[in-house]
């Protein structure tokens, strides 16, 4: 019996179970986040006491990529302008993620922004994914502002064949936390197996006072937010976060 009970057990040693793995909750979900640094400069002329701002001068932005290390050591403050007084130079910091995910027959495109210190100027700014035309919108894109204990869905979305984007008003007044989402569904546009997708994430700011109307002059695609050149010097550029899927769908 002794001898059984050892056969027995050096089995189930090696053996010591089959465990079959759930999938059913699996988002399939791959995800790129940049972190970046925007310094804009408010134009301005100087005379012999003073910087004088000109109201007819729009704002010079530059913005880099940083390490998420420079990002999280930045410590947020409610002013985060350098230089009081009409002229003056902004720091602001700003980290997108944008993610690919499976959703039944059909894929999610999202991306998100989110600020770290809060900009200056409140205008329209726009969020938006640019894709490859082998797939499509299906149904509605979703835009959701949140900015401390509030939220907003308010914005005017445009679609085409090579993306989608949500145009919006930042909020007014202090606050301590701020990001936007931009997300929806697509589906295959071609007949073909489609074995990579790519969803390019991208967010534009408006570093001057722009009207809705002329914040609506872009497109969107696989290079990001396109503004028209009539308007473009209104807002700050950055690189896309590109979020890259392989398979076979």
């Amino acid at each position: 019996m002794k001898k059984l009970l050892f056969i027995i057990g050096g089995i189930i040693s090696i053996f010591p179970c089959l465990v079959f793995a759930d999938n059913s909750n699996n988002e399939d979900i791959v995800t790129e986040t940049k972190y970046y640094k925007t310094i804009t400069y408010n134009y301005g002329f100087s005379d012999t006491n003073s910087i004088v701002y000109n109201p007819l001068e729009n704002n010079y932005s530059y913005t880099q990529e940083i390490s998420e290390d420079e990002y999280n050591s930045v410590i947020p403050t409610l002013d985060n302008i350098l230089l009081r007084g009409n002229g003056y130079t902004e720091t602001t910091y700003k980290k997108m993620t944008t993610s690919i995910s499976a959703n039944g027959s059909k894929y999610k495109y999202q991306v998100v922004l989110n600020w770290k210190l809060m900009p200056a100027t409140r205008s329209y700014d726009i969020i938006g994914i640019g894709h490859y035309q082998s797939v499509k919108l299906s149904g509605n894109a979703n835009f959701l502002l949140t900015y401390d204990n509030q939220t907003s869905s308010s914005a005017s979305i445009y679609t085409s064949s090579t993306g989608t984007t949500a145009t919006f008003q930042l909020p007014t007044g202090s606050i301590s936390s701020l990001s936007a989402k931009l997300y929806f569904n697509v589906e295959k546009n071609v007949n073909a197996t489609i074995l990579t997708q790519k969803a390019f994430g991208d967010y534009a700011h408006a570093t001057s006072t722009i009207s809705l109307t002329n914040a609506k002059k872009h497109t969107i695609g696989t290079n990001g937010i396109v503004h028209e050149s009539s308007v473009s010097s209104y807002f700050d550029t950055m690189s896309t976060a590109t979020a890259t899927w392989s398979g076979s769908w």
